[in-house]
């Protein structure tokens, strides 16, 4: 099984027409990891809406098993634990993020962590 991470920002920082272009990256994610194993979303659950629920959501359209780590509480201490969770668990990790948005991001964080445990990360910056 092939266990994909997909991280990145809130809802908040994202323009409403955009919710529409990150699903097909989401989309086009999967296509790509397509391989004759089965794949597994692993993301996060974030609360706060965004690219986790939106990879959730494209996950069960297409009919992709999840594995969600939610945070045990709504602060770093909280996040970190969980990113570090994902960062250990995936096999590769996506992190969508809004180029303006300039690296500052929890999910950017989760992406240098799974890259020092040496898994593949790929980091997708929209206009």
């Amino acid at each position: 099984m092939k266990q994909i991470a997909i991280v990145g920002s809130e809802l908040k920082y994202w323009k409403p027409e955009q919710e529409k272009l990150v699903k097909q990256h989401i989309k086009d994610i999967f296509s790509l990891e397509k391989d004759f194993f089965q794949e597994i979303l692993v993301s996060g659950g974030c609360p706060k809406g965004g690219v986790d629920i939106w990879a959730e959501e494209v996950a069960d359209e297409l009919k992709i098993p999840k594995r969600i780590f939610k945070p045990n509480s709504m602060n770093w201490i909280g996040y970190k634990a969980r990113n570090i969770l994902i960062a250990k668990a995936c096999d590769v990790l996506y992190c969508i993020d809004p180029k303006w948005r300039g690296g500052k991001t929890g999910g950017q964080w989760t992406l240098h962590k799974a890259k020092e445990l040496g898994k593949d990360t790929y980091l997708v910056e929209i206009e």
